[in-house]
């Protein structure tokens, strides 16, 4: 049952996406309608939940921006000097741990102050986001050719 809700759930996000106009990118997708689709939370629940997450999603987000202004700096330059790759590719990599060990955190959190079945939710949807963002972010960028 929690595998066929948790496929329905991507599945529905995943046709969110694609319904996107071209110019549209992840950031204007409502996060907070699909978390409380998928959540169903009771009113003191959610209240409880939103306050987490919104610590939770900043950090997330001042996280990403200092990984994206990296990365863009690095497509801007045709030449960098190797320490300065070197440089760039492990602050990337401790970003990437900040953001798992973040999710790991507030996985934690919401399992003490509200339940597991709503914190091990809010980690699969969390996980998923952050990939689609990225890969939406990557597309952006012409990363991948799409021939």
């Amino acid at each position: 049952m929690k595998n066929t809700m948790l496929t329905m759930f991507f599945a529905f996000v995943f046709s969110v996406i694609s319904a996107q106009s071209e110019d549209d990118n992840i950031a204007q997708i409502d996060r907070k309608t699909l978390i409380e689709e998928y959540l169903q939370l009771s009113e003191s629940d959610s209240r409880k939940f939103w306050k987490v997450y919104e610590e939770y999603y900043k950090k997330v987000e001042k996280n990403n921006n200092e990984r994206f202004e990296r990365f863009e700096s690095f497509l801007e330059n045709d030449s960098i000097p190797e320490r300065e790759l070197r440089k760039m590719v492990k602050v990337n990599s401790y970003v990437k741990q900040l953001d798992a060990m973040l999710l790991e955190q507030y996985y934690e959190i919401l399992r003490k102050r509200i339940s597991p079945e709503v914190a091990g939710k809010f980690y699969h949807f969390e996980d998923a986001m952050n990939s689609i963002a990225l890969a939406e972010r990557y597309k952006q960028w012409n990363v991948f050719d799409e021939d």
